[in-house]
C-alpha cells in the first residue's frame, strides 16, 4: 500500500554477517537475508536546459506505478506506468488543469488530486478509471472547501480527509464508496486524517487536537483502535497499513535522546505493540511511509536539514537502499513511497551525473543464491555449517530451510552441496 502524500508535491517531515569456523558461531535458523534489489528507471522527458522529473506516489499488486512527469516547462503530468514502456498520461476531465494521482490499485483505478474551482488552492479529491478514462469528483464532508484523497483498495473504497480553511470546519477522516463520503467518528480530539486503506476496508491514520500531539488509530467497521503515540513520545501518525489489515507503520514525535529536543522517528505496530525502528546511522529522523503484509517497511530517514535517504527495514534492520541496489546505476534512491507483497518498492532517486535530474524507480528484490545461509552471495562452508547447526529443527522457514518443508535435513544439506562456489 502506500503513504501520504500532498498534492504535486512530496509531503512534509510530518504530513552480522556469520563468520568462522565455530559451529556455535552460527546464526539461527530464524535469521533472515535483507535482499538485493534490481532497479528499473521511469524518467521524464529528456530535457536540455532544465532538469526532468518524474514521481512515483504509489504501486499495486503487480508493481505498476502511478505517479507523475513533468515536461520542460515543469508542469506537471499524472500517469502510469504499467511496468515497461513509457508514462501513459491520465486523461483530463474538461476544465481540468492537471491531476496528481496517489494510489492505484489491480484495476488501474486512481485515488487522485485535482485543482479547487474556482479557488485551484483548494483541492478537491477525486476517483479516476484510467482504462475507462473518466474521472469522478469526491464530495467532501459537510461545510469543508478542501477534500484530499490519500488511497484506495482494490475495491474502490478512496479514504481521505476534507476541511474548511474558511470557516474552520475541522479534520475529518473519511472512506468513499460508491458515490458516498462517510466521515469516521474517532474517539480522541477534534481533528482527523486518514492515510491509508487496507483491502479488508480498515483505514489509518491520526486523530487529535493537531498532528503534534496526535494518536494513531486503526478504524474498521468492527471498531477503532487507538494506537496511542510512539514509546516515550507525544505523538503517533500512522501513514500505511498491510493490505491484510493486520499491520501499520508510520511516525511519531519524541526527544532525541542526546539534545531533548523534538524529532521523529519511524514506527512499526502489529499485534497491539508498537515499535520505535530508529534512523540510519548519523540521520537522527525517520517516517515509515508504507509496509506489506509480511511487515516489510519502507520510508526516509532524514538528517537535520531534512536531507536523507530511502530505507527498508524487516526483521528488526533497517538499511539504506543505496546499499543494496546493484552497483554502477549512478543513483541515490531518496524517498520510498510504497511497497506490495511481491517486495517491489515505488520510490524516488536523483540521478547523480549533475543535471539534477529526479526519476521514478521501481525495486524489485532479486531471489537469494540457492543455499546461500549467510547471505554474503557465496555458497561455501558458512553455509553448510549453518545447515548443520539447525539441523532438524523445524517449526519455521528459515534461511537454512531452503527447500521450505518446515525442517532442516538433508535435502536443505544437498541445496548447498549442488550449489557449492
Amino acid at each position: 500500500m502506500k503513504a501520504e502524500l500532498a498534492p504535486k508535491h512530496q509531503g512534509s517531515l510530518w504530513g552480522a554477517a556469520f563468520a568462522g569456523l565455530v559451529l556455535l558461531q552460527a546464526p539461527s535458523l530464524f535469521a533472515q537475508c535483507v535482499p538485493k534489489y534490481s532497479v528499473e528507471i521511469n524518467p521524464g522527458p529528456n530535457c536540455t536546459f532544465v532538469y526532468s522529473e518524474s514521481t512515483a506516489s504509489g504501486t499495486n499488486a503487480a508493481g505498476e506505478i502511478c505517479g507523475e512527469w513533468s515536461d520542460c516547462n515543469h508542469n506537471g503530468h499524472g500517469a502510469v506506468w504499467i511496468g515497461q514502456g513509457p508514462w501513459q498520461t491520465i486523461s483530463l476531465p474538461p476544465g481540468i488543469a492537471w491531476v496528481g494521482p496517489v494510489d492505484v490499485n489491480s484495476a488501474k483505478h486512481m485515488a487522485a488530486m485535482l485543482p479547487g474551482s474556482p479557488n485551484p488552492d483548494l483541492y478537491r479529491a477525486a476517483f479516476v478509471n484510467f482504462p475507462a478514462e473518466s474521472t469522478t469528483i469526491i464530495s467532501g464532508l459537510p461545510g469543508a472547501d478542501t477534500t484530499f484523497a490519500s488511497a484506495l483498495n482494490d475495491s474502490d473504497v478512496v479514504c481521505g480527509y476534507s476541511y474548511s480553511s474558511v470557516t474552520g470546519v475541522p479534520y475529518q477522516a473519511y472512506i468513499w464508496q460508491d458515490g458516498k463520503t462517510t466521515g469516521l467518528t474517532l474517539p480522541f480530539g477534534a481533528d482527523s486524517v486518514a492515510n491509508d486503506i487496507s483491502d479488508t476496508s480498515a483505514v489509518c491514520g491520526w486523530m487529535g487536537d493537531s498532528p503534534q500531539f496526535s494518536h494513531a488509530f486503526r478504524w474498521s467497521a468492527n471498531g477503532v483502535t487507538d494506537l496511542g503515540v510512539i514509546p516515550t513520545g507525544q505523538s503517533a501518525n500512522a501513514y500505511s497499513i498491510s493490505p491484510n489489515g493486520q499491520k501499520i507503520c508510520g511516525a511519531g514525535a519524541l526527544p532525541d535522546p542526546v539534545t531533548q529536543n523534538l524529532t521523529l522517528h519511524a514506527f512499526y505496530w502489529s499485534a497491539g505493540v508498537m515499535v520505535d525502528i530508529g534512523t540510519l546511522p548519523g540521520e537522527p529522523r525517520s517516517l515509515a511511509r508504507a509496509l506489506n503484509d509480511s511487515g516489510i517497511v519502507v520510508g526516509e530517514s532524514y538528517n537535520e536539514v531534512l536531507v536523507g535517504h530511502a530505507f527498508v527495514w524487516q526483521n528488526g534492520v533497517m538499511q539504506k537502499l543505496n546499499d543494496l541496489i546493484l552497483p554502477g546505476l549512478n543513483l541515490d534512491i531518496q524517498q520510498a513511497w510504497a511497497i506490495n507483497n511481491a517486495g517491489q518498492i515505488a520510490a524516488q532517486a536523483e540521478v547523480l551525473d549533475n543535471s539534477g535530474d529526479i526519476v521514478a524507480v521501481r525495486l524489485t528484490p532479486i531471489p537469494p543464491a540457492p543455499g546461500d545461509f549467510n547471505c554474503d552471495d557465496v555458497v561455501n562452508v558458512d553455509d553448510l555449517l549453518g545447515v548443520i547447526n539447525n539441523w532438524g529443527r523445524s517449526g519455521g522457514n528459515g534461511p537454512a530451510d531452503f527447500n521450505v518443508d518446515g525442517t532442516v535435513n538433508v535435502d536443505d544439506l544437498l541445496t548447498v552441496l549442488s550449489h557449492w562456489g
